[in-house]
């Protein structure tokens, strides 16, 4: 009788975390936009850079909340990495302004503000090994979007990357 209540508790668990999972999923496919793009892009090696570099940084300081508060959220640095790239890359000065506009602009403001527009940044696995995924999530109508339109430009110039609809599909689990 024990045994039987513990396996279908254990089951049950499992459905309940598979279906939580595959929720996850859904939400996460309405609001980021995902972006396949060969391993060797310079979106990909210098945003993985910039996340090592903060890393190193957070590691000297013992308080998490202090490296929060010092260094900003690591996908701040992926955001800042994709300017980067963005910058070298473009070869329209009109755009090129535009960037350093928005860049000495949020400077001003802080990684706070990046933040309340760009909640997230993030450079992830893909199931092929010679892509790599390009997750973002901007807030609609401002500067941050504007930005963001100049990247999804670049990124579809970028030759085997492609926009995803969304993330992965649920497995064969639930």
């Amino acid at each position: 009788e024990k045994g039987k209540d513990s396996d279908r508790i254990l089951a049950l668990i499992a459905r309940l975390s598979l279906h939580n999972a595959q929720q996850a999923r859904a939400a996460m496919a309405m609001l980021i936009q995902v972006f396949k793009v060969p391993s060797e892009d310079p979106l990909v090696t210098q945003a993985k850079a910039a996340t090592q570099a903060y890393a190193e940084r957070a590691k000297e300081v013992s308080d998490p909340a202090e490296s929060r508060l010092r260094y900003g959220l690591p996908h701040i640095h992926v955001w800042n990495a994709w300017l980067h790239v963005l910058l070298e890359k473009a070869t329209d000065t009109s755009v090129q302004q535009q960037i350093r506009d928005y860049s000495s602009t949020m400077q001003g403001r802080g990684w706070q503000a990046v933040h309340a527009e760009v909640p997230h940044a993030r450079v992830s696995k893909c199931y092929d090994k010679k892509y790599m995924k390009l997750e973002v999530r901007v807030i609609p109508n401002t500067p941050s979007d504007t930005v963001f339109t100049i990247l999804k430009q670049h990124i579809t110039n970028i030759p085997g990357a492609m926009e995803l609809q969304g993330q992965a599909p649920r497995g064969d689990m639930v």
